[in-house]
């Protein structure tokens, strides 16, 4: 079975730096350059990345980078799945079958994580933001959560704040506001989760928003134009990029190699790996995958970074590599 990937969430700076790009490739006709984009905001749930692929007629666990079965499983995902499975059997055929649907959301409760309120319900839950028929990419809760019906353990996330924000990538006095926005909402999320509380009556931090172009379709976004101008922004606890702020106009700018190590290597970004790559399980036969693991998700994500403090991911990769390996050997030693 094929594992479809939910598309790399970016940062403010790197969708930015994107389009910058992007417009100098194909001028006046980008997206970018049409008019300002407008966003909605859901909830970002401190979990781990998983979906549930229609393909052939089968139900597909899988997590952020592979498909699952109970032998190999993601914090218990697969098992889920499988003890669900006549419900996930009923969403299938609401599908045409010569389509590949995929649902895709946040795995997330007790046991999962640490740190947000989230953490603290009383059952591991399926938070669904999306759903993708084919090559199109549905965001909105009240289309997603009609597909589904009514399923045990499973919730689709709302839009969190009550107004939409527009940008205008080629304007920086609108990104500007726009990051002022952001940075003060996400700010108060970090001190109370506001939907956890709601949904949950459990108080607590919450990791942060994930903003949606919603503007670039009626019903189904392309699943590139998702890909280029979907962002992330964490609150301070639970930042994977050590930043002054959720948002910014500019990238992080590293003043040498041990300064980007530590804007990048950060404890967030080391347990979210583990956690994904290794269950958690600090044994010494995952060092090996978790480091190559680790500095390719630091790569991905640090271009603009690298770009900006005019360096090379081969001047910072050894000395990236090198710190995962100390934190996760410090790992085994505590055990």
């Amino acid at each position: 079975m094929n594992h479809i990937k939910w598309p790399s969430i970016e940062s403010f700076a790197h969708v930015r730096k994107a389009v910058e790009v992007y417009g100098e490739k194909v001028g006046p006709n980008s997206i970018a350059h049409q008019g300002p984009i407008v966003y909605r905001a859901k909830i970002k749930l401190h979990g781990t990345n998983a979906g549930i692929s229609f393909q052939s007629g089968a139900v597909v666990p899988q997590s952020r980078s592979a498909v699952l079965s109970t032998q190999s499983d993601n914090a218990g995902f697969a098992r889920w799945v499988e003890s669900t499975a006549a419900a996930w059997q009923g969403v299938l055929n609401r599908f045409e079958a010569t389509e590949t649907t995929t649902i895709f959301g946040e795995w997330c409760g007790p046991g999962i994580q640490k740190g947000a309120a989230i953490c603290g319900i009383p059952e591991k839950i399926f938070a669904v933001f999306a759903l993708q028929v084919g090559d199109l990419v549905h965001i909105d809760p009240d289309w997603i959560a009609d597909r589904l019906g009514s399923i045990p353990n499973v919730h689709v996330l709302p839009w969190q704040l009550d107004r939409e924000l527009s940008i205008d990538w080629t304007s920086v006095d609108s990104m500007r506001a726009a990051v002022d926005y952001i940075n003060t909402r996400v700010e108060e999320i970090d001190g109370l989760d506001p939907y956890v509380r709601e949904r949950f009556q459990i108080e607590g931090p919450g990791e942060g928003l994930v903003w949606y172009p919603v503007s670039l379709a009626d019903v189904g976004l392309d699943r590139d134009d998702l890909g280029s101008y979907l962002f992330k922004t964490k609150g301070e606890k639970h930042q994977v990029v050590r930043a002054p702020k959720a948002a910014s106009v500019d990238p992080e700018v590293a003043q040498s190699i041990d300064d980007f190590v530590n804007i990048f290597v950060t404890e967030n970004r080391l347990l979210q790996i583990a956690g994904e790559r290794c269950g958690g399980d600090y044994d010494p036969k995952n060092i090996g995958p978790f480091i190559g693991v680790f500095a390719a998700d630091v790569r991905k994500e640090s271009t603009a970074e690298l770009d900006a403090a005019g360096l090379e991911w081969k001047q910072v990769q050894k000395a990236v590599s090198a710190t995962a390996r100390t934190w996760f050997l410090r790992k085994i030693e505590e055990i």
